[in-house]
């Protein structure tokens, strides 16, 4: 189950008439239901089953990782919304307002990826360091310190 849920995407600002007004937006098995569903899968990709389930809710991983699954619902509620447009009737519109349109689905699908690519590297950064993982840096030379 998502970490993310319905009204976090609705509140981003997503509104059905942006997508043809389908009639299970915001109903769970609806539209941003798959959507998300969609954007948990990727999410555990990135940072594996084990670490998703043991970001518990008020825990910083725990909203890295709803925030990732955000990012990435947003990104593909972007990309829809320009496959939308690119379909609609340009009746409607001028040739530049069209374009204009999608260069700005493209540069918000752009965005929320990369906000999405951030979250999760925070995420590998917390998990490293809850593992107990140290680095540290070794010179070596042709002097002993022993004598």
């Amino acid at each position: 189950m998502p970490k993310a849920v319905i009204n976090d995407v609705v509140q981003m600002g997503f509104a059905a008439a942006q997508f043809d007004e389908p009639r299970d937006w915001d109903v769970a098995g609806g539209f941003i239901d798959a959507v998300l569903s969609d954007a948990e899968l990727r999410v555990v990709d990135a940072v594996s089953q084990a670490v998703y389930d043991a970001a518990t809710s008020g825990s910083i991983n725990f909203v890295r990782l709803r925030d990732a699954e955000k990012y990435f619902c947003a990104a593909e509620l972007w990309r829809r919304r320009a496959q939308f447009i690119a379909n609609e009737s340009a009746a409607n519109r001028t040739a530049q307002e069209l374009d204009e349109e999608l260069d700005r689905c493209r540069k918000s699908t752009a965005y929320y990826e990369g906000q999405a690519s951030k979250a999760l590297d925070l995420v590998g950064r917390v998990t490293a360091m809850d593992a107990g993982l140290a680095m540290g840096v070794i010179e070596t030379g042709s002097f002993s310190l022993s004598p």
